[in-house]
């Protein structure tokens, strides 16, 4: 009588075994939430991402930078709200008239706000665009890209296999410039 316990107990840690195995398979396929805007296409790195919401009101605040989209308030704290086409088209020194389409996705409700994960320590959202889904590395060719290639607050280029091209961003880079940009902004106002 006690082989056929020992037999299930066995049993049973296999496949608990084989349930985390394939658990962590599929969290290291499924790398990316993808999301596209009117310019680009963005990747941000699933550990670094928190809720996505629609249908959600922007206050605008006023006397801020333009990518600055305003607040929301989520369980009851605040979040600033960044309209991210035109943040990094900031970073990277570019003027950002154009980028303006991202805040009207969000004002139609067909946009998305994606949050930031709690661990970056920044309560805030970006305007993304629309979601396009969970993307791992099979849903990519390689593309050798350098970091001149890439500019600020991007991690890598990757091309998908119908020859689309996706920007990685790296949301810890963004969060301290972020933090740096509003630093300087409240200096300069005081």
């Amino acid at each position: 009588m006690a082989y056929p316990e020992s037999n299930s107990e066995a049993g049973a840690q296999t496949r608990d075994a084989q349930a985390a195995q394939d658990a962590q398979q599929t969290q290291a396929a499924t790398k990316w939430l993808a999301c596209i805007s009117p310019q680009n296409r963005y990747l941000f790195t699933m550990d670094h991402t928190g809720e996505i919401l629609r249908g959600t009101t922007v206050t605008r605040v006023p006397f801020t930078h333009s990518w600055f989209c305003g607040l929301i308030s989520l369980r009851g704290k605040l979040h600033g709200v960044i309209d991210l086409a035109e943040f990094l088209a900031i970073s990277r020194g570019e003027v950002a008239e154009e980028f303006r389409g991202l805040r009207r996705q969000v004002d139609d409700q067909s946009g998305c706000i994606l949050t930031l994960s709690p661990s970056l320590g920044m309560p805030c959202g970006l305007v993304v665009g629309k979601l396009e889904g969970l993307r791992g590395p099979d849903d990519f060719q390689s593309q050798a890209t350098s970091m001149a290639d890439c500019g600020p607050l991007i991690s890598g280029i990757y091309r998908d296999l119908s020859g689309g091209h996706w920007l990685e961003v790296n949301l810890i880079d963004l969060v301290a410039s972020y933090k740096t940009r509003s630093i300087s902004i409240a200096d300069a106002s005081l």
